[in-house]
């Protein structure tokens, strides 16, 4: 097998790490000539934000005061300026507020070829991205601008692709465990995406989102393990070691929510915590947030009614010193941040894996047992 090939066991991995994704569906700005000409200069090697103010001091500031809205509008605007530094870094930041000036020599070389094949606005555009290929349309054709550029041009024309930039190829090799080439790539997630029944462009905004946010690291089988593991091991010492004569039930949310999103386990004891004088119902909860706020885990204990004040006042103080957050109105609730996450990004094996959940398992028994003593 050549090294930028995928095996057949390395496509199977790919393949399942993308059903791992919860799938993001592309959402796409109306088609817009100037800005897609713009943004293929620009969004690449830069930071989102860059690449939103750019476009958006051209769009607010600038297009609509100086009328441009042709091919032949941008090129006679170009044309004041020298193609220099000087006179590039002037036309960035005339055109997007900034000095990006070898951008601005990208466009006008992307402008000329654009030309030589016939596209001077949206329509010829999209016909072109419609039938080419990179190695046969534009590799080698606008020095500075390679297949990642081409992909992201064709999705935004509504082809559909996948743009192999610095997150998918990341993905990739954390996936296979080594980096392969942005057209090996390619070529397989455009075999995974009808398999997993989604879009290639689908697929890439979804590797995309996830990714940049630091998805590439992340084990969500590990999570699953983790939760399982937690719930045994809370079955266990509630059973035998803080309230013998209560009954609990333990319900892990579904394995598709706790891979992301916010989810977790409930703790239902079969009566109140805090004893017959005290009417209602108690539960517990361990919860992470959604992956997006990194997964970090909370415990809470909910009493569906107010507890008597002399109750409150005395496990307020003991909650407290073990930093725990208390209310009473409209219900008693307590809140615990456990300062841990369930991102999974380090490899542990089982053993480790098995402490950890220790650690958080004493953090939960304080509250569960504080109300009932």
């Amino acid at each position: 097998m050549k090294k930028n090939e995928l095996s057949p066991e390395d496509f199977s991995a790919l393949a399942n790490a993308v059903t791992d994704l919860p799938f993001v569906k592309p959402n796409r700005a109306p088609a817009d000539y100037m800005l897609d000409l713009m943004e293929t200069v620009i969004n690449f090697h830069v930071r989102v934000e860059v690449v939103l103010s750019s476009l958006g001091y051209f769009r607010v500031q600038v297009q609509q005061q100086h009328q441009i809205y042709t091919h032949d509008d941008l090129k006679a605007v170009l044309a004041r300026f020298p193609d220099d530094e000087v006179g590039n870094k002037a036309a960035s930041q005339f055109l997007w507020g900034n000095f990006m000036w070898t951008r601005i020599a990208l466009l006008r070389k992307l402008m000329v070829f654009f030309e030589s094949v016939g596209v001077t606005d949206q329509a010829s555009l999209h016909a072109w991205a419609a039938r080419s290929t990179f190695e046969r349309d534009f590799k080698d054709r606008v020095k500075g601008l390679g297949i990642a550029v081409f992909h992201w041009l064709q999705i935004r024309c509504h082809v559909d692709s996948v743009k192999p930039d610095v997150h998918v190829l990341n993905f990739g090799k954390r996936v296979i465990g080594r980096r392969v080439s942005e057209k090996v790539l390619v070529d397989a997630i455009s075999q995974i995406a009808p398999l997993v029944g989604q879009s290639m462009a689908t697929v890439d905004v979804t590797v995309w989102y996830w990714g940049r946010l630091g998805m590439a690291d992340d084990r969500p089988g590990m999570r699953l393990i983790a939760w399982n593991m937690l719930k045994a091991g809370l079955e266990e010492r509630l059973r035998e070691e803080v309230l013998q004569d209560f009954n609990w039930r333990l319900i892990l949310d579904s394995p598709e929510k706790l891979r992301f999103s916010e989810a977790g386990l409930t703790i239902q004891p079969d009566r109140s915590l805090f004893g017959e004088k005290v009417p209602g119902t108690t539960s517990a909860t361990i919860r992470q947030s959604p992956w997006t706020e990194g997964l970090e885990l909370e415990m809470m204990i909910r009493h569906d009614t107010s507890l008597p004040l002399p109750l409150f006042e005395k496990l307020q103080e003991r909650l407290g010193e073990q930093y725990w957050e208390a209310a009473n109105d409209p219900h008693f609730t307590a809140s615990l941040d456990m300062e841990d996450s369930m991102m999974m990004t380090e490899p542990m094996n089982f053993q480790e894996l098995a402490e950890w959940v220790a650690e958080q398992i004493e953090k939960a028994l304080p509250g569960l047992s504080i109300g009932c003593r």
